[in-house]
């Protein structure tokens, strides 16, 4: 016998994801309990039975309708005699206590791993594993759509209650629940609606401009259907650490949570290479007070962009994420899923929509499952599949320190890269507290042997350039022969959005525009100007001058105008490579003071330059197509002093004395 009820935003949504993963354990929630003492297991089934009939979330089924929508059915409570499975390992060797714990372990993996058929089965497991009559290990699974983490406390506290009355036979002495959870899904559905609006407003706002995805470095290749494997990477932040956050976290009136924000911004900032990143965060979700002692799935998750800058300090990242932070609590009760259908954010099957990276800080402390007659420890359960790409889960210990997790997934990671970020992030903790007033960009994050691994990674085999002159681009040839598939450029294309050039495209572009320069009589100790905005092709001309054989003059598009024309009149300029843009800019402001000749220029992007040098070879500069042969002691670069004490004074810098302070 079944009662149609409401279904909150959370339960149809956790619906969707079961039947797009077909009914995977991705959203069991597993908890392990080792009992020592006397455990009365009738009066334990029957407890557990009283609670399953208590509160409805836990006998709430989700079936399709015949439009395809998901509906909630509240079914009968089963008889306690069906709701705890026993399984008996006493008569197992016990000279062999090894063999008995591997039986354990295994079944603890198989009872989290087990998912739920959510239109017909009640979304909440018990299994007990007696192993001595004084030793006994419960599992309880319970699917998120019934509960939550505070659910877990809810019902530790009455189980407690609830076992000491029928341990003496008698009934359990508790207030009836204000209200059931699928009470207050009606409620957010026919309230929380109505005051949306501004709500929506102010997080899409908050939200705008945040990159499609966080982009880790892949050590194995996404694919929409992978398993989603966890792997796990313990972090412990020691107390000394911890006590300088929480002095920050005072100083700037903010939390401890705030702080590991900042932070984690700052790591995941630098690994990804992006900006801007936005993490997850669990936030209770209980915001009335008639659902504290509710069982039900009340969790929701906040959107927090951290964004970092070069100038940024480490106080100014936690005072922005502290912002943040609050912003985001303003309007904490918008279900994080009508605010992804609202923002509109692109779906994919490879990816979470708006993050896929959370942070959970727990500082409530493990409910306590303690029985009379029984001591009850918690066993650690981890589950075999992930939600997130990465997720960091800390709580604090007794002993001040604070301990934790990356969760990963591990179809997409290797354990050595996230345990490199482990690494990294607690010299950044370290780092934060010991320099709070330093660039975030300055904290330290490698160690020596990391850095040196890096960049022995990054060069690739060592060259033997002993039988070539040492120029910058003998330098630059090597390094092509040694990883010409490896990324040579990384840029910026949108907010969050990077791409890369190799080293093989790098040297092809170049030594076309190199042949183009020499043909217009570039080399040697000829001065070729460049005026380009930050982008690849800045670059590209850069070393096509040097290809050449003459030395480029970098001119900063944001300086005046008069200071590039002072530059280009002074430095004798053989050839300006620019833009239409910024030709025009000088050639206007040139033509106003009727005292500045513009220098022979080529804008970069005009198709008939461009269709030119596709046309070119895009082979190495052999030694006879320059119009004379380059040496080490030829100049490679002029750049101008600030000016800032008379005259801005030209100063240049020879191959052989860049390449003897590169290596």
């Amino acid at each position: 016998m079944t009662t149609k009820i409401s279904l909150s935003y959370g339960q149809r949504r956790l619906w969707t994801l079961d039947q797009i993963e077909q009914h995977a354990a991705t959203y069991n929630m597993p908890l392990a309990v080792r009992f020592s003492g006397n455990l009365n297991t009738e009066a334990l089934a029957q407890a557990l039975g009283f609670i399953i009939e208590r509160h409805e979330s836990l006998r709430t089924l989700i079936a399709e309708s015949d439009s395809g929508h998901p509906i909630g059915l509240l079914s009968e409570a089963p008889s306690y005699k069906d709701i705890l499975r026993i399984i008996d390992l006493k008569d197992e060797d016990q000279a062999h206590p090894e063999h008995t714990q591997d039986i354990t372990n295994r079944l603890i993996r198989e009872e989290a791993s087990t998912p739920f058929n959510l239109s017909s089965e009640i979304p909440f497991r018990a299994t007990l594993i007696s192993i001595t009559p004084v030793e006994h290990i419960l599992m309880l699974t319970m699917h998120h759509h019934a509960g939550d983490g505070s659910s877990w406390a809810i019902i530790a506290q009455e189980l407690k209650v609830a076992y000491a009355a029928f341990n003496r036979e008698a009934l359990p002495d508790l207030p009836e629940c204000q209200i059931q959870y699928s009470d207050w899904a009606r409620w957010q559905e026919t309230v929380i609606k109505k005051k949306l609006e501004a709500k929506l407003v102010r997080s899409k706002e908050r939200l705008s401009g945040i990159p499609e995805r966080l982009t880790l470095p892949l050590d194995l290749p996404r694919h929409s259907d992978r398993a989603h494997q966890a792997g796990y990477v313990r972090l412990h932040i020691p107390v000394h650490v911890v006590q300088g956050m929480e002095r920050l976290a005072r100083e700037l009136s903010t939390t401890f949570f705030t702080v590991l924000l900042a932070a984690y911004g700052v790591l995941l900032s630098r690994i990804a290479g992006q900006t801007t990143v936005v993490i997850g965060s669990p936030v209770s979700g209980r915001i009335r007070s008639e659902v504290e002692q509710t069982v039900g799935f009340f969790l929701n998750t906040l959107a927090i962009p951290v964004s970092t800058s070069v100038q940024s300090t480490a106080r100014d990242l936690i005072i922005q994420a502290k912002q943040q932070v609050e912003s985001a609590l303003v309007d904490q009760d918008i279900p994080f899923e009508l605010l992804v259908e609202e923002i509109g954010v692109a779906r994919s099957l490879d990816h979470t929509p708006i993050f896929q990276t959370m942070l959970s800080y727990q500082n409530q402390g493990q409910a306590d499952f303690s029985l009379e007659e029984t001591s009850a420890q918690a066993i650690p359960v981890g589950m075999a599949t992930t939600k997130f790409d990465l997720t960091l889960a800390l709580e604090p210990l007794a002993s001040g320190d604070v301990s934790g997790v990356f969760e990963f997934d591990a179809d997409l990671f290797n354990e050595s890269s996230v345990n490199n970020w482990s690494v990294s992030f607690s010299m950044l903790l370290d780092s934060m507290v010991n320099t709070p007033d330093s660039p975030v960009l300055s904290l330290c994050m490698t160690s020596a042997s990391q850095r040196a691994s890096i960049i022995e990674e990054s060069c690739g085999p060592v060259q033997d350039l002993s039988d070539q002159p040492l120029t910058l681009t003998a330098l630059f040839a090597a390094q092509v022969a040694a990883s010409p598939h490896a990324p040579a450029l990384i840029f910026e294309q949108s907010m969050g959005e990077h791409a890369s050039m190799p080293f093989a495209e790098l040297d092809a572009r170049s030594n076309q525009l190199a042949r183009h320069l020499i043909a217009l009589g570039c080399g040697p100790d000829h001065i070729v100007a460049v005026l380009l905005d930050r982008s690849p092709q800045l670059i590209v001309a850069m070393l096509a001058v040097l290809k050449a054989g003459a030395a480029y003059l970098p001119l900063d598009p944001e300086l005046p105008t008069s200071r590039l024309q002072f530059m280009l009149a002074d430095s004798q300029t053989r050839l300006l490579l620019s833009d239409c843009n910024l030709l025009d800019r000088l050639a206007s402001a040139g033509a106003s003071t009727h005292d500045v000749a513009m220098p022979a220029h080529r804008d970069l992007n005009d198709p008939r330059i461009v269709a030119e040098l596709s046309a070119l070879p895009a082979t190495a500069i052999a030694p006879h197509e320059r119009t004379q042969a380059l040496d080490p002691e030829h100049l490679a670069y002029l750049i101008y002093t600030s000016g800032s004490t008379g005259t801005p004074k030209g100063a240049g810098n020879t191959h052989q004395a860049v390449v003897n302070r590169l290596i």
